[in-house]
């Protein structure tokens, strides 16, 4: 579908009757949700009800076109009977999935938002690590959900989807890994998403202690209709004293989604936090990635790449925040965009008055695939501190021709050629990737992309 021109008035003038204060309470009820969850749920629908819609008059969303959301048409949940998931009856894709276990320390697969497959390394489970879906975390482990939950970052700092989010979550993950636990294989989460009536509201809590470590493989699939679906999800990460955590999100939904990703993370002293984000599928995409360095010595690396198909949209938000002195943050966001295709990347650098000797890097770098495609980079420096390093930089460009020529002088044929131009473009990410299996899978979501422009390009 096109999106109409930037200049018109793109916000949401419906209303959905089924995002009400009853439906708020009735979810938490079919959840089993203690009190503490269920006044959560209710403050933030309040924030929800108060805050506006986002519009073109709002910074961040003054590029994304929203209006073809059918938003009036979703509900929050779905207490009828929904259909059984056995492995056997799940896309042949997951197959894949399950051949690849013995590479993680977990695997589990959820459909629309129900454990259909779920299994942890057993030594993990005796050293206190906890992975389990956040309907059946709050019940058995309610300390530690209320100590995490939506603080991630201040309140005033919420939207629309975030607050309803909050309010209506109504599936998502919990980890929990204790001091000083390494996890030297990768979690690896799937969630497929079928019902396109159904929003898809998920939210995941993600908690490091001091010292502990590991690597988690966020992805995301749905089913191919012609129904609109939509998916909400939130993603709160905490990385503790000395911790380090590697994220790594493959969002690979259908052409009728619209895919709206919040993710935030609050790194503490000495702790690292990777991301790796790869964006390749949706009709619609509004991604918010942040990094708060909230502890000295703090070090995030924002990664990401994203594949803007014909008339598709993307839009990226990265903030890096440095909270803390001697901190540091790198980013490299890298986008190739087909003929008819369109990205946003808006990247914003804070860093406060106390912040000082911080570093901060951020790069967008964008490959065109067509004479119409389309990118835009939109960087932002807020900084109050006054001894700091602070740099970015953007590109637009297209595929060097005289590169195509020298590769097939060499023997390869033009498809080729273009398939090794691009996996180049894109190497710099994905050699960051160490477990070969999740890198391969993005490796053959570039080419398979990449094979259906060559004749364009």
């Amino acid at each position: 579908m096109l999106h109409p021109p930037l200049d018109r008035e793109v916000m949401i003038k419906k209303e959905n009757p089924h995002l009400t204060r009853k439906n708020v309470e009735a979810l938490a009820e079919w959840q089993g949700n203690p009190d503490w969850m269920r006044q959560a749920r209710l403050k933030y629908f309040e924030l929800f009800e108060k805050l506006p819609m986002p519009g073109r008059r709002d910074e961040e969303w003054r590029k994304s076109d929203i209006s073809q959301l059918a938003y009036d048409r979703y509900v929050p949940f779905l207490t009828e009977e929904q259909p059984e998931y056995s492995i056997d009856s799940l896309p042949e894709g997951f197959q894949v999935q399950l051949s690849t276990e013995e590479q993680s320390n977990g695997l589990c697969i959820a459909v629309d938002g129900r454990k259909t497959y779920s299994k942890l390394a057993q030594q993990l489970q005796e050293k206190g690590v906890i992975w389990t879906d956040m309907k059946t975390a709050v019940r058995k482990y309610p300390e530690l959900v209320q100590k995490y939950f939506m603080t991630s970052v201040d309140e005033n700092e919420e939207n629309k989807f975030t607050a309803l989010n909050a309010a209506f979550w109504n599936s998502g993950m919990f980890l929990y890994i204790p001091k000083n636990v390494h996890l030297d294989l990768p979690l690896h989460m799937i969630n497929f998403f079928d019902n396109t009536q159904l929003l898809h509201n998920l939210h995941t809590l993600i908690v490091l202690e001091q010292g502990a470590s590991a690597v988690y493989f966020d992805e995301f699939a749905s089913s191919e209709k012609q129904e609109q679906a939509w998916v909400n999800s939130a993603v709160e990460i905490f990385v503790g004293d000395g911790a380090r955590l590697q994220y790594i999100s493959l969002q690979n939904l259908s052409g009728n989604v619209y895919n709206f990703a919040h993710r935030r993370a609050r790194i503490e002293r000495d702790a690292v936090m990777n991301w790796l984000v790869g964006t390749f599928g949706s009709e619609f995409t509004k991604s918010t990635i942040s990094s708060i360095l909230n502890g000295e010595g703090a070090e995030t690396q924002m990664l990401g790449i994203a594949f803007g198909e014909r008339n598709r949209f993307i839009d990226q938000h990265t903030h890096q925040i440095h909270e803390a002195p001697h901190t540091r943050s790198d980013l490299l966001f890298k986008n190739a965009i087909m003929e008819g295709g369109r990205t946003v990347y808006r990247g914003v650098i804070r860093i406060a008055q106390h912040a000082q000797r911080s570093d901060a890097y951020q790069a967008n770098r964008n490959l065109m695939l067509g004479d119409n495609a389309r990118a835009e980079s939109i960087p932002a420096l807020e900084i109050i501190a006054n001894d700091v390093r602070c740099t970015h930089g953007a590109t637009v460009g297209k595929i060097d021709p005289e590169q195509l020529f020298y590769l097939q002088s060499r023997g390869l044929s033009r498809p080729e050629a273009v398939q090794l131009l691009v996996r180049g473009f894109f190497f710099p990410v994905l050699q960051h990737i160490e477990q070969e299996y999740i890198s391969e899978r993005m490796s053959e979501i570039i080419e398979e992309r990449t094979a259906t422009v060559i004749d364009k390009i």
